[in-house]
């Protein structure tokens, strides 16, 4: 018989804590989280560490990579979620003031205001956090030398959408949870993946609209627009998503 894994990547503030929580419910000891060395989990060292460890059956990680590990005998299940990339910045600024580790985006989130927090994240050379963060996680599921003419960054991030089984939408977190559900519950007998909220931070009594409308209130005109111009490519792939999974919905129903 073959391993099988779930591999969670768990990007920052997607709602991975929620994921991790209903994973963790159903695998218990054989759900297992683990960060790389660096920023960055190469997909190499990620498949080094599943074969060195042969009781995981769920993995999770901030900062493992994509492409998904190929294991001879091991089918890999990645799951995956996207959130609107403005919504986003909010969530993260609040939790950088809450959390007690010690990082460079805590101290900084700790001693100015959103709009000082955002301005040095984009002035950061090199900082994604704020920046294209999910199209620079999701392209390196179709890595450049795969593809001629070499495309762009948000190109092979919206070529993952059609390369990976399974993206959940934060925004739509019950209905992508009942969906990883009917994808694993063929494989994974008797899994009950029930939607609990962990560690989140946004105001559940208002809108996206809402939400966003409140963000460019405080953040003003200006850097709200720089904001999102610095995240454009982020902005069509999440929308990319929304009409993926409509489509898959809509699909499935037709099935049915």
């Amino acid at each position: 018989m073959s391993r099988k894994i779930i591999l969670h990547y768990h990007l920052f503030k997607n709602a991975g804590t929620s994921v991790d929580h209903s994973l963790k419910a159903n695998f218990r000891g054989h759900w297992h989280a683990q960060e790389g060395k660096a920023s960055g989990w190469p997909s190499a060292e990620v498949t080094d560490y599943l074969l060195a460890h042969t009781n995981i059956k769920v993995l999770s990680s901030h900062t493992a990579l994509l492409p998904v590990p190929v294991i001879e005998g091991t089918n890999i299940y990645p799951v995956i979620f996207i959130r609107h990339p403005i919504d986003r910045v909010r969530s993260i600024y609040d939790f950088e003031r809450k959390q007690t580790d010690v990082t460079e985006g805590s101290k900084m989130a700790k001693i100015t205001d959103l709009c000082g927090f955002v301005e040095w994240r984009l002035q950061r050379k090199g900082d994604r956090s704020l920046r294209n963060f999910q199209t620079h996680r999701f392209a390196a599921a179709i890595p450049a030398s795969q593809a001629a003419p070499k495309p762009s960054e948000e190109e092979r991030a919206l070529l993952a959408i059609d390369a990976l089984p399974f993206i959940g939408i934060v925004e739509q977190y019950d209905r992508s949870l009942a969906r990883l559900q009917d994808w694993l519950k063929p494989v994974f007998e008797g899994i009950d993946l029930q939607p609990t909220k962990a560690n989140v931070t946004q105001r559940s009594d208002q809108s996206l609209d809402e939400r966003l409308a409140a963000l460019r209130a405080e953040l003003g005109p200006t850097l709200y627009k720089a904001l999102v111009d610095a995240n454009l490519s982020d902005l069509n792939l999440y929308s990319a998503v929304i009409a993926h999974a409509a489509r898959q919905v809509a699909s499935s129903m037709s099935d049915d």
